[in-house]
């Protein structure tokens, strides 16, 4: 027998977004994004919070809805280019933030909640690439009935914009320097078939600011191939565990004490056919590479933040760490587990002292 334990590292970005309208898709299933407002005015070096700004919204009539594993993403269809041409806004500096969800189900079917989702709290926009609002839904889109039914489910999101010194160089003077987002949203059922998609765009403003704020400067990069695959295939490695070393893993550089942090996107490891593993199957440690004085603390995964190191400053230089990923000895949920690659993806932060 044989598991693998698959686990995807993702950086924490700070913070902003917006959204837009979806459609169609999967019988009589539409898939939408309700939106109050495309428009947004930056004031302050704090950003802005539009709170309940976009609602991604699911509605069904039928008797017979169930789709598992569900996913909804968004992507940045062009760099955000202000509309004189001269300032490019960066995309890591939008997120989305998950509030609650609401909408109707016919008893006894129920509206999941963003816990029973799995769905990441806030989630910031990638130059380039897909990012998945919610990665792999772990409640389904449920409304089994004997008779026709409408059913209507809502995800509530805030568009928020990172505050920071970055907006020195994208102000517009004594006029407001103005920026367009394009964006393209997408929800795709169990096997990953596209139910809806839809383009949208949202104007951003960012007027004078005034007190620049000082700021600490901090960067985290994961290494490139620093995914971690874990094998479990013998039955040494179901008694004694397994684990995986990635030489200077993970790299920061800090001109203030840090913090480091990682949680998981999903709230459990997460295999193509939709069995799972508990998170705490697997233990993380960082261990400092040479010249790394830093404080470490090995934790087991989980969907919560958890400190895994605190460190001085690096004074302009980056310093290492080898990331450790490790099974338990004689887990008996591994060894009852069906023989499958099981993922999750982590997410790293680095913050102040």
């Amino acid at each position: 027998m044989q598991n693998y334990l698959l686990i995807m590292n993702k950086l924490l970005v700070y913070i902003v977004l917006i959204l837009g309208f979806s459609v169609k898709g999967f019988s009589q299933l539409n898939f939408g994004i309700m939106s109050s407002n495309n428009y947004v005015g930056v004031y302050s070096y704090n950003g802005v919070t539009s709170t309940n700004a976009y609602v991604l919204r699911f509605q069904y009539s039928g008797t017979n809805l169930n789709i598992p594993y569900w996913k909804t993403s968004v992507r940045l269809l062009q760099p955000i280019i202000s509309t004189d041409g001269t300032k490019q806004f960066p995309a890591n500096k939008l997120a989305f933030q998950i509030t609650n969800t609401t909408g109707q189900a016919q008893a006894p079917n129920t509206i999941p909640t963003v816990s029973q989702i799995g769905a990441p709290l806030s989630v910031s926009l990638q130059q380039g690439q897909e990012t998945f609002l919610v990665p792999q839904s772990n409640a389904a889109l449920k409304n089994t009935t004997p008779y026709n039914s409408y059913y209507d489910f809502q995800m509530n999101y805030n568009l928020i914009i990172e505050g920071g010194n970055y907006l020195t160089a994208l102000q517009g003077g004594y006029t407001q320097k103005t920026y367009i987002v394009s964006l393209e949203f997408k929800a795709y059922g169990t096997n990953n078939e596209v139910l809806g998609v839809e383009q949208r765009n949202y104007t951003i403003d960012v007027f004078k600011l005034n007190n620049v704020p000082v700021e600490n400067k901090l960067s985290i990069q994961i290494r490139s191939g620093s995914n971690a695959l874990l094998d479990v295939k013998t039955l040494s490695d179901y008694v004694n565990g397994v684990s995986v070393i990635y030489p200077q893993g993970l790299s920061i550089i800090a001109d203030a004490d840090y913090q480091l942090h990682v949680k998981s996107i999903q709230t459990n490891f997460i295999s193509n056919t939709g069995n799972t593993l508990p998170l705490n199957t697997v233990r993380l440690d960082l261990i400092p590479a040479s010249g790394n004085n830093a404080n470490v603390f090995p934790v087991w995964l989980s969907a919560g933040s958890q400190k895994i190191a605190t460190g001085l400053q690096s004074k302009g230089s980056p310093v290492y760490y080898d990331i450790r990923y490790a099974t338990k000895p004689n887990d008996v949920t591994l060894i009852e587990s069906k023989m499958e690659e099981y993922s999750t993806t982590l997410q790293y932060e680095i913050t102040p002292q």
